[in-house]
């Protein structure tokens, strides 16, 4: 769950996108320089694949590595549409069955040492059972874009993966289910749509006072995660004020399947897109009716 608050300010800043393969560029929610409003204590990374130069249905996607393990909330993989946004599916770190000898960190407190997973994006046409934490996406589709997230427990954190390396990204046979080779990345429309969003937000018409709405599902919304949001025109000498009860999240890593939410934030930006300020739920105070009150 997030809780966005965004107003007027004004400066200048490129996407830039990356590498021949595997993911791209680490996009660090507390980089200053980072836009589109994200989360200060997100990083995220984005890998397409192009799928139309191999027979429908033919080829997935395998990514393999090592459990976060310094400082992590929660992590996960989605997929998309690239030609559409459309969110395809996802997979959440407490939902990943480790590799054998191996344990899921997310799932139980007191986990420690290196754990390995392996994450397989397969076409609908194939047979899931036979892989491993299996996300099926359309066999029609073109072209997919995989973005993956990290949340931390506080905005203080590098621009890594939890102190370890990032997934590795192969393509494999889902007939043999033997991998082809490292995936080449593919240019994505990602980048391009965001800095048409970033030119657009300051002709945007805020409101002195104008009531949160939940934000609509476009955009690569992350798959688990909804967004509340609100855009208020503000002066020198006012101050904005709101306050709400909020969900319940975990005070334990055995809380993660049966809390409210596994994490909730509040973020504040301008129309430039840049993110000012990010509370996280952990260090958020509540009054004796158990209301979180904000004052900007």
């Amino acid at each position: 769950m997030a809780i966005t608050v965004n107003y007027s300010c004004d400066s200048n800043n490129d996407i830039t996108p990356a590498p021949e393969y595997g993911w791209g560029i680490t996009m660090a929610g507390n980089d200053p320089e980072e836009r589109t409003w994200p989360d200060l204590s997100e990083n995220y990374w984005e890998y397409t694949f192009n799928l139309s130069k191999h027979p429908a249905g033919s080829v997935g996607l395998r990514f393999t590595g090592q459990f976060p393990n310094i400082n992590t909330r929660f992590f996960n993989l989605t997929l998309y549409s690239d030609r559409t946004t459309e969110r395809l599916g996802s997979m959440e770190d407490f939902n990943i069955i480790p590799k054998s000898g191996s344990e899921n960190p997310f799932l139980k407190d007191g986990v420690s040492g290196s754990n390995y997973f392996e994450v397989n994006a397969i076409p609908s046409t194939a047979d899931a059972s036979k892989f491993e934490n299996a996300i099926q996406f359309p066999a029609d589709t073109e072209r997919v874009t995989v973005l993956l997230r990290i949340y931390f427990n506080d905005i203080l954190h590098g621009a890594d993966f939890g102190g370890v390396e990032l997934p590795k990204i192969t393509y494999f046979d889902v007939s043999t289910g033997k991998d082809i080779g490292e995936a080449p990345r593919a240019k994505s429309l990602y980048y391009t749509r965001f800095m048409g969003i970033m030119s657009r937000v300051p002709l945007i018409k805020s409101q002195p006072v104008l009531a949160f709405t939940l934000a609509p599902n476009v955009l690569y919304q992350n798959g688990p995660t909804g967004y509340v949001t609100t855009a208020n025109r503000m002066h020198k000498d006012s101050t904005l004020m709101f306050r709400f009860i909020p969900p319940v999240h975990p005070t334990s890593i055995a809380e993660n399947k049966t809390a409210d939410v596994r994490y909730w934030s509040i973020c504040i930006g301008d129309t430039t897109t840049y993110t000012l300020t990010t509370l996280v739920d952990k260090t958020v105070l509540k009054d004796d009716k158990g209301y979180v009150n904000v004052m900007i």
